[in-house]
């Protein structure tokens, strides 16, 4: 029998079996890209953009869950960020991907030192958007706890705000 530690999500008790969550993050590996390639690279960086918006758009719910999905789809068409993102797509001639992750990175850096609480709690969102574009740049399948099969207690690492959303809450034993 394994045993896990950590935090819980309720102060209840729950038996079943455990669903070991984890997250395999996408990586986007830095790539030179020449002016030609540049154009193609941001087709595709449109066009995970584009993905992500509809999978949120899907994954959307009314009530208290709606706010982390408009947080993201602020996030997602933030003109500073996207800037920044063409900019290392065009300027500096660097694929999507890369582009992509090196801006998120730096502005989930600057969310990290700031003093209020709150404003740190962003750096989850900027995370996962991040990981949502990336998996449409890479072109990889949606990281997802919508489909619980049987009842389960959730083990996880970590879980980004749209994991602890979309889970069915009716298969969730703790």
């Amino acid at each position: 029998m394994r045993e896990y530690t950590g935090t819980t999500a309720s102060p209840d008790v729950a038996i079943g079996p455990a669903l070991v969550f984890t997250h395999t993050p996408a990586q986007a590996e830095e790539r030179v890209v020449s002016h030609e390639e540049a154009a193609a690279e941001l087709t595709l960086f449109q066009a995970a953009l584009t993905r992500a918006e509809e999978e949120l758009k899907a994954i959307r719910t009314d009530g208290e869950s709606a706010g982390i999905f408009d947080t993201h789809m602020a996030i997602l068409y933030d003109e500073e960020i996207n800037e920044e993102i063409r900019t290392g797509i065009q300027s500096l001639h660097r694929c999507a991907g890369w582009a992509v992750q090196a801006v998120y990175r730096e502005f989930a850096a600057e969310l990290r030192e700031v003093d209020d609480p709150l404003i740190r709690e962003r750096v989850a969102d900027m995370d996962d958007v991040c990981q949502r574009l990336l998996r449409g740049i890479l072109n990889l399948p949606p990281s997802s706890l919508a489909h619980i099969e049987q009842p389960a207690i959730i083990v996880a690492e970590d879980l980004y705000p749209s994991d602890t959303v979309t889970m069915d809450r009716n298969k969730v034993l703790g």
